[in-house]
């Protein structure tokens, strides 16, 4: 089935079964609305949406509903604060957040031993 000019895919409290495979958007360049919400058989443990021309300003906070997320990658594509609720995600190891523009301070819950973030790796980032 060819896809690629699929703008919206909604998944959102559906019962997916978990395998083994890892889903590639790459293809779809025209998706700019995908709903994961209220899957909760679905253990999603990274999520990497840098680059994404459609991320611009904010994340919905909705995504705290992924309790296992362990990696979040959002680089390229923020304008803004760090917001409070990225805390939430209580399994959250590693928030990467290079090459945007933050403003404010980094949260005291990012310098916390079990968190790591990332803001560099070799890319330009935009703290003020």
């Amino acid at each position: 089935m060819n896809c690629t000019n699929l703008i919206e895919l909604h998944l959102g409290f559906t019962y997916l079964e978990r395998d083994h495979t890892t889903p590639n958007f790459s293809k779809l360049s025209h998706l700019n609305k995908l709903d994961l919400i209220g899957i909760t058989s679905l253990s999603l443990k990274a999520i990497w949406l840098g680059h994404n021309p459609y991320l611009e300003g904010q994340i919905q906070p909705k995504i705290l509903s992924l309790n296992s997320l362990s990696f979040l990658s959002l680089v390229y594509g923020l304008i803004g604060q760090i917001l409070g609720w990225f805390s939430n995600l209580k399994n959250l190891e590693m928030l990467d957040l290079g090459g945007n523009q933050i403003t404010g301070s980094i949260p005291s819950w990012l310098g916390t031993p079990s968190k790591t973030l990332l803001c560099g790796s070799g890319r330009e980032s935009d703290f003020r």
